[in-house]
């Protein structure tokens, strides 16, 4: 064979598995981590030896996958490494990350199988921890905030790349910059949320399925007299953030609250006065109520006496976002409880 046909070849071989790993990539985000492979050999238009020839088990595909989001990884610690502030390389950090996942919609979903497979480098977390201590000397960040709730702010904004434009990008936007001003420090200048707030009709407009009729107070229906709007400030402990809902006058207080997943994560028990009412809006909750262990899953509410010892987390897969109801002990024990 001569020296061109063996570059033709090589040439060949390389877009093969280009094309494999491209398709890889599609059918995971479709079918999930247990997709079949010859689903990825039909899209990516090869045989499923030739699969098989570039990648001899699901394990090597998966790793294999994830190696181009590791160099970008790689380029967001080294970009991060030389900004000019603490400050700035948390926000890189956080933009960084959250720019590989968005990039990658398969990217979350072999998340687990490739921590199994391969730790992630060292450096990274070397990076993150370096770029908080950086900020922490400035007076930036917060004192209270640690490396895993910087690491887990690209993860609550994951859960908004499923939203439709035009909804999308103001609501990324407004969250992204909502959960930054969690981080500052006390007295460092806040900075507005970007872009206007999407009405509720506009989401109903984005979102199929979304109940017909009208919702109380939109922006565009508000009371002559006074603005009934909330303008919650989120808090973040542990990797949980919290938004208040409600103005905190009422006889019962209204909380969002979004987890990461922490199966792994011992869950904490708590009793006092009150009554406590949770809806799963995404993802699974497990509840400790008394002797039970239960699993509540999305579209499921929980109501109990919080004089039994009860506490709930995120055993995963995704995201956990809930709407809690506390009556006014409640609220005050838990209040306490996420400052």
């Amino acid at each position: 064979m001569d020296a061109a046909r063996r570059r033709a070849k090589r040439s060949d071989a390389i877009a093969n598995r280009e094309r494999i790993l491209d398709a890889a990539g599609a059918v995971i985000a479709e079918h999930g981590i247990d997709a079949p492979v010859h689903l990825i050999a039909k899209r990516a238009g090869v045989g499923i030896g030739t699969l098989y020839r570039n990648f001899p088990d699901r394990d090597a595909l998966v790793l294999s996958l994830f190696e181009g989001a590791a160099a970008d990884f790689d380029l967001v610690c080294n970009t991060a490494a030389v900004a000019p502030t603490g400050w700035d390389a948390v926000v890189l950090i956080i933009d960084g990350v959250t720019g590989v996942y968005r990039d990658r919609p398969w990217l979350r979903i072999i998340d687990v199988q490739v921590r199994r497979l391969h730790p992630f480098p060292m450096r990274w977390e070397a990076t993150v921890l370096a770029a908080i201590e950086r900020a922490w000397a400035e007076g930036s960040l917060r004192r209270d905030i640690e490396a895993t709730d910087a690491i887990f702010v690209p993860t609550m904004l994951q859960a908004l790349f499923e939203l439709p434009e035009p909804v999308r990008e103001t609501v990324i936007r407004r969250q992204r910059a909502l959960l930054l001003d969690a981080l500052r420090a006390e007295g460092v200048p806040r900075q507005p949320p970007d872009g206007d707030v999407p009405t509720v009709g506009e989401v109903r407009a984005s979102l199929p399925g979304w109940p017909e009729g009208t919702a109380p107070q939109e922006r565009t229906g508000a009371p002559a007299l006074g603005d009934p709007r909330i303008h919650p400030r989120p808090r973040l402990k542990n990797g949980v953030v919290t938004v208040p809902l409600s103005g905190g006058f009422g006889t019962w207080e209204a909380f969002k609250q979004v987890h990461p997943p922490a199966p792994d994560t011992p869950i904490r028990q708590y009793a006092h006065p009150g009554r406590d009412w949770i809806y799963v809006t995404s993802g699974r909750m497990r509840l400790l109520f008394g002797d039970e262990d239960l699993i509540i899953e999305a579209g499921e509410a929980a109501e109990f006496d919080t004089r039994v010892p009860h506490g709930f987390g995120n055993p995963g897969p995704d995201l956990l976002e809930v709407l809690c109801l506390f009556d006014a002990q409640g609220a005050k024990e838990h209040s306490r409880a996420w400052a």
